[in-house]
């Protein structure tokens, strides 16, 4: 997380696409404008009325976009908003944070490099996004354990 950091910070990495909901690339340090969040952030909690994200130091402790109980502290030109706050986890029935995803569609397709690291690509429509890249004319990278459907050809390294 903190190497992704670091190749932003020299603008070698744009744009930073997640389904890891653990919260690692939000408290490396790694700028909210430049990331996607597809599955949500065990520690974020998001007001429904204005959209201001909180993140916090614990868990929030809740699955499924459920209320957490807090309230925004957010302002705007006449007091605290005071809108509900909900967690951001994705439970097997929710949709894809539609700006999140917008974005990251938007910088797969410009992309000129898709490095996937520690995935699979199996859950849809986040294993699509980096296919995007080929479509115009970027490369993709995928560093995995286990094979992944996208892989044509077998490496020509191996572990001895």
């Amino acid at each position: 997380h903190m190497a992704l950091v670091a190749l932003e910070r020299k603008g070698i990495v744009k744009y930073l696409v997640t389904q890891n909901v653990d919260g690692l690339h939000s408290k490396s340090g790694f700028p909210r404008d430049k990331l996607s969040v597809l599955h949500g952030d065990v520690f974020v909690e998001k007001c429904e009325r204005c959209g201001r994200e909180y993140v916090r130091n614990e868990p929030v402790g809740s699955v499924g976009e459920k209320l957490t109980g807090n309230t925004c502290e957010g302002g705007g030109g006449r007091g605290k908003c005071r809108g509900k706050l909900r967690d951001t986890l994705l439970d097997w029935n929710g949709e894809l944070p539609v700006d999140d995803l917008n974005r990251a569609q938007k910088h797969s397709k410009e992309a000129d490099l898709s490095i996937c690291l520690g995935t699979s690509l199996q859950m849809m429509p986040a294993a699509r996004l980096p296919l995007m890249a080929l479509k115009n004319k970027g490369r993709l990278v995928i560093c995995n354990l286990q094979p992944t459907k996208y892989v044509r050809a077998k490496s020509r390294y191996s572990e001895e």
